[in-house]
């Protein structure tokens, strides 16, 4: 919103146009509000990229959207369910948006599950609840969290792994709530807060029962590699 922004576009317009470059490819939302007119201005065909079913769309943005729609050329959804969405609250027809699913390169299976287990300092022979995602309260980590602090009402041996980098919101930090509710409700020991992992595949591998809590999602990347490894999942 700042006024510096038309400056800001204006220079990405004129840049565009000496790059000697064939496409423009908007991943990000922000982005996704802002550089569309500019760089189709330059002469570049513009794709944008749609992977969740509207999480960021506001009664101020979604406007600038459905205007924007005249000035791209191909949405790239990554799932049917986001296509659809796509097509129906930006108002673009079904010739300008494709599907094209996350991609998994498949990878062998060959964790050891006791180096791993031992790394996150968890017992050998429990049993390991997993959730993989940022904390975001939107992932509902607190949902994982409780249903631990229920097994455990039956289940001495359960504990919950958490891989995620923390992010910051209006509320402050979401792992310090969620260490908050952990002490709360009396399993704060049996939650390993990992930090972000860039290949959490190891584990993946190591834990039983891996979780997706999330309120909504696109194609959820966790999903996919949870089920590469061939884990049940709760959903």
């Amino acid at each position: 919103r700042a006024p510096s922004t038309l400056g800001a576009l204006w220079r990405l317009m004129r840049w565009a146009r000496t790059q000697g470059s064939q496409l423009a490819h908007i991943y990000f939302n922000d982005a996704a509000i802002a550089c569309p007119a500019p760089l189709r201005l330059a002469g570049l065909p513009v794709l944008v990229s749609r992977r969740d079913l509207g999480l960021w769309y506001t009664p101020g943005n979604l406007p600038l959207l459905r205007l924007n729609r005249h000035a791209v050329t191909t949405v790239v959804a990554n799932a049917e369910a986001v296509k659809r969405y796509t097509m129906e609250h930006e108002h673009y027809p079904e010739a300008k948006v494709v599907t094209i699913y996350n991609g998994w390169r498949g990878r062998p299976a060959d964790a050891d599950r006791l180096a791993v287990r031992q790394e996150l300092g968890i017992p050998a022979d429990a049993r390991i609840m997993l959730s993989v995602g940022n904390l975001r309260p939107l992932k509902r980590v607190d949902d994982a969290i409780r249903i631990l602090a229920q097994a455990r009402t039956r289940f001495d041996d359960v504990w919950l792994c958490v891989v995620g980098a923390d992010r910051p919101g209006n509320s402050g930090s979401e792992k310090e709530r969620l260490q908050g509710l952990a002490a709360q409700l009396g399993v704060a020991e049996r939650v390993v807060f990992t930090g972000a992992r860039s290949d959490p595949w190891p584990i993946v591998q190591a834990c039983d029962i891996p979780m997706l809590c999330s309120e909504t999602e696109g194609l959820s990347n966790a999903l996919i590699e949870y089920s590469a490894a061939g884990k049940p999942v709760i959903c």
